[in-house]
């Protein structure tokens, strides 16, 4: 025989051998391929007092899980911890009432076909004064929407609708409420944030309506020592940035060393509170997070045992939030409406501007104050002072300093605000050096405001007395 008759002829067995796999490949999967959803015939294999019904064991390749049948079922060996108690009431409702969807075959000879010749997967149903009984639980149909089942030693395959053989399915965690305390950030009252290496950032609700405190609601009352107007922009970030906690992982419940997950020294930490004050109904929450692993941190509360996973994107962001980030720049923003005189000292100089309140009558009869500005004795257009106005309560920070050690310039301007109660505040700036002026907030801590300010102010002064 020739060498091209024996390569054709080798060339042909394979075609045949190749047909004969996928003949008998595809015969196979057409004795498991069920239309789940025709003939359905809802054949009831038993039917128990849930009451009767002891416990039931989850069996999952060489897990169990014990599901306990007390008034309020729970979980055999699993710690205090808040359980999906919906979730493990329909377990045993599901076992009670086993029914099927229909006969796929009588006396199988055949289990593996169906995922039911080892039964990693079972069911034990311990009923008083019973012999237990077992679901066992095989492969789900190729249209996912059922499982092949059978009961005990019986080897008639039935089909189970997945939305019941799913709850056989479940790992202990799936048992387990994911639900942790939460605030309403709509409402939030109160915050602290506590990251290793930064100072403590507290921001609390303002109590009172003193107009001289300033016009925000919220104060940064930490690190300062004097409560300071936050910055709203930054503080809207931070609260969009904190999400609803939730477990993802479940860590550990009685965790003996906590320095395994970097909670015994945590690298952030977050209280919030938030109060309805309609509904009379407040709520705060006190969490520690520690390491990370893969894209998840450790946190836990503070007044719980329990360690749990979670995403870690927000935490990087609030972790490096610092007291300047959040405390507004604007020096000191003093309500127009608040005030009777202001000066201006600039070294030796002082600039005098009074504002007279008149209330006057609308369409509507309502009265709505009316204020007059006057440099000295000279009356002021509205639009010339409120100008000047602007660019002193605008002036701002542009970097934060806790010491002061150099030799200052003597320049120095002085804004006096006169209230209407006749109490006075006077804020301090002094030339830092030639781009900078500089402004104690309180002791040991400047901020830094750039000489621009002053020069727009020192020109619309000029503007106004020459």
């Amino acid at each position: 025989m020739s060498r091209g008759k024996r390569i054709l002829l080798m060339v042909i067995g394979l075609v045949i051998v190749i047909g004969l796999y996928y003949s008998i490949s595809n015969k196979q999967t057409k004795q498991v391929e069920v239309d789940s959803s025709s003939e359905i015939e809802n054949i009831v294999l038993h039917n128990y007092e849930i009451s009767g019904i002891d416990r039931l064991i989850l069996k999952k390749e060489d897990k169990n899980i014990i599901l306990v049948n007390n008034e309020t079922p729970t979980i055999e060996g699993l710690p205090n911890v808040k359980l999906n108690i919906n979730r493990l009431r329909n377990s045993f409702n599901i076992f009670a009432d086993l029914t099927v969807n229909r006969l796929v075959e009588k006396d199988a000879e055949d289990l593996a076909k169906y995922g039911l010749h080892k039964s990693n997967v079972s069911i034990t149903g311990i009923i008083e004064k019973q012999k237990p009984v077992i679901i066992h639980l095989g492969n789900k149909t190729m249209d996912g929407t059922s499982y092949f089942i059978r009961l005990n030693e019986d080897d008639n395959v039935y089909l189970l609708d997945a939305n019941y053989g799913d709850y056989f399915m479940l790992d202990i965690e799936d048992f387990r409420d994911p639900t942790l305390p939460n605030i309403d950030k709509q409402l939030i009252r109160y915050l602290y944030i506590e990251s290793k290496g930064n100072e403590p950032i507290e921001i609390s609700y303002k109590n009172d309506s003193d107009d001289k405190k300033g016009i925000g609601l919220f104060s940064l009352t930490k690190p300062y020592n004097v409560p300071k107007e936050i910055n709203y922009k930054v503080f809207d970030e931070i609260i969009k940035s904190i999400p609803i906690f939730s477990v993802e992982k479940y860590i550990d419940d009685k965790p003996s060393d906590l320095s395994v997950y970097g909670l015994d020294d945590p690298v952030l930490r977050l209280k919030l509170q938030s109060e309805n004050q309609e509904l009379d109904i407040s709520k705060a929450v006190d969490i520690l997070f520690g390491d990370t692993f893969d894209d998840y941190i450790y946190f836990k509360y503070a007044d719980s045992d329990s360690v749990y996973g979670m995403r870690k994107d927000f935490a990087e962001y609030i972790s490096n939030i610092t007291p300047f980030d959040l405390v507004d720049k604007n020096i000191r923003m003093v309500n127009i409406k608040n005030i009777k005189k202001m000066e201006i000292g600039i070294n030796d100089s002082i600039y005098t501007f009074n504002i007279d309140d008149t209330y006057i009558k609308d369409e509507k009869g309502e009265e709505q104050l009316k204020q007059t500005f006057y440099y000295e004795d000279k009356k002021l257009e509205d639009e010339v002072f409120r100008e000047l106005y602007q660019l002193v309560i605008g002036i701002s920070g542009d970097a934060e300093i806790n010491q002061q050690d150099k030799d200052i310039i003597k320049d120095e301007v002085k804004i006096i605000y006169t209230f209407k109660d006749d109490t006075t505040e006077t804020i301090i700036y002094t030339k830092y050096d030639d781009l900078s002026y500089l402004h104690e907030i309180e002791d040991d801590i400047y901020f830094l405001c750039s000489t621009k300010q002053f020069e727009l102010l020192y020109d619309k002064l000029k503007e106004i007395t020459n």
